[in-house]
């Protein structure tokens, strides 16, 4: 999963990769990312969960329906066993707790925005020497709402001061908090015992005071921004991503054609598939035929499907529902089940639970979406839903063909994104000729091992796969630092029909061109 650290709340991230003396592994558990809004949590900051539960206790509120919240159930009951979810929001106003002293109030803000982030707090000079009148303690948690008080989170922090020059002074302390911050300006004195004066000393609390209702965001705010890795860029935290669902800014509402442009471009970047809802006007099979005559966008990096789910009959649940959930759960599932490699993945299901595809569709209809490359979500026997055709976006907008087939296009990024993340170390060495067999010499154990266990065709190595690091592929770069150039080669399909890719590494980046078929770059390597 995610390479991540970060040991404060200070926003600082340390994306860990590896380093040139390391293997590129083949086994590489499949990462799904979860971008949209959530009614709390940790905002433009991609959080691990392993399970639903997991969720509800970082990002749900009581009373709010989430359409994430539903997405990450459909993906651990349909397989998945790790998702990283990255909150987006509108909102920046903090819930605060004032706790009141003689000198005024103690204020601390929640690290987390929006009026949903439940907090309270309790001051009591318990084990404090009647002479320090500076220090005290304070218990902080996080509530799952005001009048259901389960604890999901609690810090305590003993013995720290109002002291600016004390080594316990509050402000250094709260810099290692999770759950908030201080706000200025601070008061001269410490804020005032909150335990209760009767005869049974009992601690009470002081609850936040919670801010105004949040907007939704919008679809800039999805997105984000590549500078301050908001929105979709907080995924450059994390080392490697191989399924991305982004939802719409709110309810009812469909992600913008800006926003799928931009989700498309940085999923290209980072060798990812982006998974996105059908628009909420595709009623029937004509309505999917007539837009995508109109609109021709089409990317090999982009799944979609038609019908979205519907409840049942009686159940009380949101309609339309998305199924981006249920098929990254799948996709993961089979991953794990059947490795990326196989050349018969099998058919994909998924238990239908409480929906069911909102439109039924005829086996003409099947095809004729997938020659548009959507995917079709047909009821199955048991309770099931089977996804027909198994295809990307593509269309004609790639110079491969193989790219308009699902398993064929994730095995490509999985290589493609394995060799970029994994070379990230040239950041550091100049060109030079020593380092251009360093690198072959990373990365052919690594195709060698994609051949024998059958990522790639082909009868020998030399017609599976090949790599090229020399003077050519480096013409120019020699002496600079950081700046490199080489070429890969494989065979997904046809013993030594090799897809070629050139790698171009500067400034730390990793840029990727597909050179599309290139046979006789085999015998140059």
């Amino acid at each position: 999963m995610a390479a991540l650290s970060d040991s404060s709340n200070s926003g600082i991230f340390v994306v860990e990769g590896r380093s040139r003396e390391q293997g590129i592994p083949i086994d590489r558990a499949t990462t799904v990312a979860f971008v949209g809004p959530t009614p709390r949590g940790p905002v433009d900051r991609p959080l691990e969960l392993t399970s639903a539960e997991d969720f509800l206790r970082n990002f749900a509120a009581p009373g709010q329906r989430c359409r994430l919240e539903l997405a990450v159930q459909q993906y651990f009951s349909c397989g998945g066993q790790n998702a990283l979810v990255v909150r987006v929001s509108a909102t920046r106003d903090r819930n605060l707790i004032e706790l009141p002293g003689r000198e005024g109030s103690l204020v601390l803000k929640a690290i987390n925005p929006g009026p949903y982030e439940y907090l309270r707090a309790s001051i009591d000079y318990d084990g404090i020497a009647e002479a320090d009148t500076n220090s005290f303690n304070m218990v902080i948690q996080r509530l799952r709402s005001p009048i259901e008080p389960f604890i999901y989170e609690q810090e305590i922090h003993s013995g720290i001061s109002i002291d600016e020059n004390s080594d316990q002074y509050v402000g250094h302390a709260l810099t290692q908090s999770n759950l908030v911050t201080l706000q200025e300006p601070i008061p001269a004195a410490r804020p005032d015992e909150t335990v209760s004066s009767n005869s049974i000393r009992s601690v009470s609390y002081i609850d936040c005071r919670s801010g105004s209702r949040p907007a939704s965001p919008s679809d800039y705010d999805l997105i984000g921004s590549a500078t301050e890795g908001t929105g979709l860029f907080a995924l450059e935290q994390v080392e490697s991503i191989d399924l991305v669902c982004l939802f719409s800014a709110a309810p009812q509402t469909d992600l913008g054609p800006v926003a799928i442009l931009a989700a498309d471009r940085y999923c290209r970047r980072r060798q990812a598939l982006l998974l996105v809802d059908p628009p909420l006007d595709w009623m029937c099979v004509g309505d999917v035929v007539a837009a995508q005559h109109r609109l021709g966008f089409s990317s090999p990096n982009v799944l979609t499907y038609f019908p979205r789910l519907e409840a049942k009959s009686g159940v009380d649940l949101p309609t339309p529902v998305s199924a981006m959930g249920a098929m990254a759960g799948v996709l993961a599932a089979r991953d794990r089940r059947a490795g990326r490699g196989s050349g018969n993945p099998g058919k994909l299901f998924f238990k239908r639970g409480a929906y069911k595809p909102a439109v039924s569709l005829t086996a003409d209809e099947i095809q004729s979406l997938a020659r548009l490359g959507i995917n079709s979500l047909v009821r199955a026997p048991r309770l099931h839903v089977r996804i027909e055709g198994e295809v990307t976006l593509a269309r004609y907008s790639s110079i491969t063909s193989e790219w308009g087939e699902l398993h064929l296009r994730r095995k490509a990024l999985f290589i493609l994104g394995s060799i970029s993340s994994c070379t990230n170390w040239l950041a550091f060495h100049e060109n030079e000729s020593p380092v251009w067999q360093e690198i072959c010499d990373q990365l052919h154990p690594f195709m060698k091992s994609l051949h024998e266990n059958g990522y790639l065709a082909g009868d020998s190595a030399s017609n599976a796969y090949f790599v090229k690091c020399d003077s050519d592929s480096n013409s120019g770069l020699t002496g600079r630092k950081g700046e490199f150039a080489f070429i890969v080669g494989f065979a997904l399909r046809k013993s030594g029909d090799h897809q070629a890719f050139r790698f171009s590494r500067r400034d730390g980046a990793c840029t990727i061109a597909e050179l599309g078929s290139r046979t006789g770059l085999a015998l140059a390597s």
